[in-house]
This record gives structure tokens, C-alpha cells and sequence, in this order.
């Protein structure tokens, strides 16, 4: 992201509560900020995988890659506690 383009996402949104990590905007502009599961469908992850990163509380990020799409970071979920958690879900 260069300077002007932060200077712009800054006064379009100047409370952000959703932050990506660094190198993902191209494909935020591209596809929108998708969910958990919306990036598991789109890298085509399933079983055991699949549910390990949506059944738990993740206290690392993860990343995921394919040669086609690139790679995308499913974030971690450390400011949330399990109890928490328990409550969302």
C-alpha cells in the first residue's frame, strides 16, 4: 500500500476495527475483506485442516496458499479469550 493509498483508506474510514496483515490490500480491493470460512472455500481447504482453523480459537495466524490464488493470512484470534469465544459462537 503506498502512502496515498493509506492517506485515502484513512479519511474513507477513519475507525477501522478490522485490520489485515501487510501485502493484502491488492486482493482486499479485489475480492473484499472475506470471512474465515470464505477464504477455507476459495484455497479449497477441508476436513481435519478445515476444522482446525474454524472449530478453535486460533492463538497463531495461518496462512494459506495455492499456486493460482497466491496466499491469504487467517488471522489469529489472540485478543479473544476461549470463554469469549464460547459466547460468539
Amino acid at each position: 500500500m503506498t502512502d496515498a493509498e493509506l492517506e485515502e483508506l484513512l479519511s474513507d474510514c477513519p475507525t477501522l476495527y478490522h485490520m489485515a496483515e501487510r501485502g493484502s490490500w491488492p486482493s482486499i480491493r479485489r475480492h473484499g475483506l472475506l470471512s474465515t470460512t470464505a477464504l477455507l472455500d476459495r484455497f479449497e481447504i477441508s476436513g481435519r485442516e478445515r476444522t482446525s482453523i474454524e472449530a478453535r480459537r486460533r492463538s497463531a495466524s495461518i496462512t494459506l496458499s495455492r499456486p493460482a490464488l497466491g496466499s491469504a493470512v487467517v488471522r489469529d484470534q489472540l485478543p479473544m479469550d476461549d470463554r469469549g469465544l464460547s459466547r460468539c459462537l
